[in-house]
């Protein structure tokens, strides 16, 4: 999505601060509530649309010894669907607006 939009190494940042925000959206929700409630939503609202990746570490389970559940997997499944569908969706539409003369 971010390659369609600008250059390639400001997409490759784009990228990995993303991909970072994402790993700590645990963390952004958690701040956002120790926070004055002027800035908390905008930071709630950003935690929610960076992909929750955390939901897909299975580390901290396998540290412990247990296995996750059937309907953990399920619902990361889900998520990641609809969640590539949506990202899928904006970059058709960045790629459609794009004029390629």
């Amino acid at each position: 999505m971010f390659s369609a939009l600008s250059t390639p190494v400001l997409s490759a940042l784009y990228t990995l601060g993303f991909y970072l925000a994402g790993q700590w959206s645990d963390d952004l929700r958690a701040y956002a509530a120790k926070l004055p409630e002027a800035i908390s939503p905008a930071l709630h609202a950003a935690s929610n649309l960076v992909p929750n990746l955390p939901l897909f570490n299975m580390r901290t389970l396998a540290a412990h010894g247990e296995c996750t559940s059937l309907l953990h997997l399920a619902l990361a499944s889900a998520y990641a669907l609809v969640y590539c569908a949506c990202a899928l969706s904006l970059a058709a539409a960045a790629f459609e607006a794009r004029d390629f003369k």
